[in-house]
């Protein structure tokens, strides 16, 4: 997969998981810190992903050395 479809997929799902955990915690009425604990799993799996991006830019360049 490109690394630029890759960095779309996170931003997108960086943007739209967080809309749908307040949306959703506000429906299902769940607790504050649902939300938060929520919240912060969202922000380590996007910058997880990132620095798996980052990583394999990195790779790529030491390759074409």
């Amino acid at each position: 997969m490109p690394i630029k479809l890759q960095q779309i997929i996170l931003i997108v799902l960086g943007l739209a998981l967080p809309l749908g955990l307040f949306w959703l915690s506000d429906r299902q009425q769940w607790p504050t810190w649902w939300t938060i604990l929520a919240m912060v799993g969202i922000v380590i799996f996007v910058n997880l992903g990132f620095a798996v991006i980052a990583y394999q830019k990195y790779c790529q360049k030491e390759q074409s050395k």
